[in-house]
């Protein structure tokens, strides 16, 4: 690897005429009445260019080369000769670095020769010798620690000797403090002495790293891990060396190299540099979180909101499994994951979007039945011994909600702000209340459907959640999830699973479809068609194998616009997303809308049936779309 780098040195130069003994000004002894009077003060400001490179040499020894050259493109002083031009160079390596007592320890040595092209005065050995600089450093830290606890060092330079010490306060790179003593030439040519100088200095590092990275998983242990897994495996096979290959060059087990690679352990410093050593890597470019070019699939995705966001775990897949992916196939899984990150960049793919989608897939994945909302529902109706008309009873589920459960209900703020109109429920926590402020234009079943929902809530004790219903911007799946399974919970107290599936069976043993079937069970439980709808979709795959079934909401406004809001479909038959689509399993739903407008009885549903089939695959569908005002 080369590194280039340049700068501007700026040189200020301030030139007093004394009168008196210079020599003896510049002795210690000198009284200061040698000093009779400052003659002229001037005082000029010059720049010159600085430019070097380095370049690391792969390899456990960590060797870097170094060369500079300075005092270049400027101009001279006033009286004085133009600075020379510098050329040096150095080298520093890391010959050392195993154990000891407390943990590991290492010894850096460095040394770099100045003034290259020879532009100072070299007429004696002593002169040649200061053009040379060298030190050592030896450091100590504790296996825990990347960073030393205390670092020794001393050097020679200028001619001087220099020596000095550092320990970390934080025990991590946040605060420093150190001790260094070192020897600097003053005066003439005639008059050259050492001046002794000690410094002590406390350095404290502030991280200015973007924000929302410093929140980003990645920086947590588990992706720290994750990422030097992901390395070692990269270089090892860069390095054609199986994995008994690298248990014999370092002497680690292939089963601890195997956990290694995994993610699941996290070596010591002195194995990170036997590790290094083998796959000719640095110890640093394995532990750093930064990665390289051919690795800019995997940058991709642990910068990118998916890496935070997507719910790996509720598919069954653990963080593990992803970076299997970039490493075994990388080439496939990178390009997988940048047409993913191009078409939302494209599209202007919003976060909510994704996340509800990724519901989707979830409900799919699951045939749309979820245990745990089931179980919480029965054990709630049992604990609170709920019978089947209690279940709906307005005053009794108000009660638990508001006594039971610490919930404040109030149905006057949102009819006073026209704004929040569209929302049926807005919940608020401050101050230790909890306040769940429902639209009062909302009818009864509504407000015990939202009654049961909140209650979900609490009763399941979940804290991420959403806090407007049914409008939110969703900012995790956790919030998404939790929503949908409250919305469950509230479904499965109403109509639970033994009655129902008691109704479904007396529905479905009549010879001929039955309209007034549904309305009954409509009026029987007292929900709308869409809950009635929703509960069917979550118990007819579970308990009836029915598993072609494709559920639409059409909205329509009072100026005729229609739309279709939400969609669930766990069939094998694509559907065309929108609303207006020449597509057969939408007619009679787009129909009823219209049927219903317009008959006069002032009936609360409007229920119909339609059979289609497919002529080209031979599938054949049975619709039965409600409407309701």
């Amino acid at each position: 690897m080369i590194v280039l780098g340049a700068g501007v040195n700026a040189i200020t130069r301030s030139e007093v005429a004394i009168s008196g003994n210079v020599g003896s000004f510049l002795d210690s002894t000198a009284d200061t009445d040698l000093i009779q009077k400052f003659d002229t003060d001037t005082t000029e400001h010059k720049q010159y260019l600085d430019a070097g490179l380095m370049i690391r040499i792969p390899g456990s020894w960590r060797i870097r080369l170094a060369g500079a050259a300075r005092n270049y493109g400027g101009s001279a002083f006033k009286n004085v000769s133009k600075e020379k031009e510098e050329i040096a160079g150095g080298i520093s390596m890391v010959p050392v670095f195993g154990k000891h007592l407390f943990g590991g320890v290492r010894i850096t040595l460095a040394a770099d020769y100045r003034d290259g092209l020879n532009n100072h005065d070299t007429s004696s050995d002593n002169e040649i010798l200061k053009k040379v600089h060298a030190g050592g450093e030896i450091a100590f830290f504790p296996q825990f620690m990347t960073y030393s606890l205390l670092a020794i060092r001393g050097g020679y330079g200028q001619g001087y000797f220099s020596y000095g010490a550092e320990t970390n306060l934080a025990l991590g790179r946040s605060a420093i403090i150190g001790y260094a003593s070192y020897g600097e030439e003053i005066g003439d040519n005639k008059t050259k002495r050492e001046s002794r100088r000690e410094v002590a200095y406390i350095s404290i590092e502030y991280c200015s790293t973007d924000p929302t990275l410093m929140n980003n998983t990645l920086l947590k242990d588990e992706y720290v891990k994750l990422i030097f897994s992901f390395k070692v495996k990269k270089f090892r096979q860069r390095k054609k060396l199986s994995i008994s290959d690298l248990s014999s060059i370092t002497g680690l087990s292939a089963s601890y190299l195997s956990e290694i690679e995994k993610g699941v352990k996290y070596p010591k410093p002195e194995k990170i540099a036997l590790i290094g050593r083998a796959l000719d890597v640095s110890f640093d470019e394995l532990v750093t979180v930064k990665l390289e070019e051919g690795m800019s699939s995997l940058s991709l995705l642990l910068n990118s909101n998916i890496w935070s966001e997507f719910p790996f775990e509720q598919f069954g897949l653990s963080v593990y499994d992803i970076f299997r992916l970039l490493t075994d196939s990388p080439s496939k899984a990178g390009a997988l994951i940048k047409t993913i990150y191009e078409i939302g960049k494209n599209y202007d793919m919003q976060s909510e979007h994704f996340l509800l989608a990724t519901l989707r897939s979830f409900q799919i994945m699951n045939m749309n039945y979820f245990a745990e909302a089931e179980d919480a529902a029965k054990k709630f109706i049992q604990e609170y011994d709920l019978d089947f008309d209690g279940c709906r009873d307005y005053d009794k589920i108000r009660e638990l909600l508001s006594a039971r459960m610490a919930v404040e209900i109030d149905t006057e703020t949102l009819h006073r702000f026209p704004e929040l109109k569209g929302f049926r429920s807005v919940y608020k926590q401050k101050n230790g209340r909890k306040i769940l402020m429902i639209n009062p234009a909302l009818d009864k079943r509504q407000h015990v459907f939202i009654f049961l929902k909140e209650i979900g809530y609490q009763y399941m004790k979940y804290e991420e959640r959403a806090t407007s219903f049914t409008m939110f911007k969703p900012r995790t799946f956790n919030e998404v999830f939790h929503n949908f399974i409250t919305s469950y919970f509230a479904g499965a107290v109403l109509m639970n699973t033994k009655e129902i599936l008691k109704d479904l069976k007396e529905m479905f043993a009549k010879p001929v479809w039955q309209p007034q079937s549904l309305t009954d069970l409509l009026t029987k439980y007292k929900v709308t068609p869409e809950t009635l709808l929703h509960r069917f979709s979550q118990l007819l795959p579970k308990y009836y194998n029915f598993t072609n079934i494709h559920y639409m909401r059409f909205m329509r406004r009072a100026d005729g616009y229609t739309r279709m809001d939400k969609e669930l479909n766990i069939s094998d038959v694509f559907t065309a997303r929108g609303s207006n689509e020449h597509h057969c399993a939408k007619w009679l739903a787009l129909k009823s809308l219209d049927y219903y407008k317009n008959r006069t009885e002032k009936e609360l549903y409007g229920v119909y049936a339609q059979r289609s089939n497919f002529i080209k695959t031979q599938q054949e569908f049975s619709t039965s779309p409600s409407a309701a005002r």
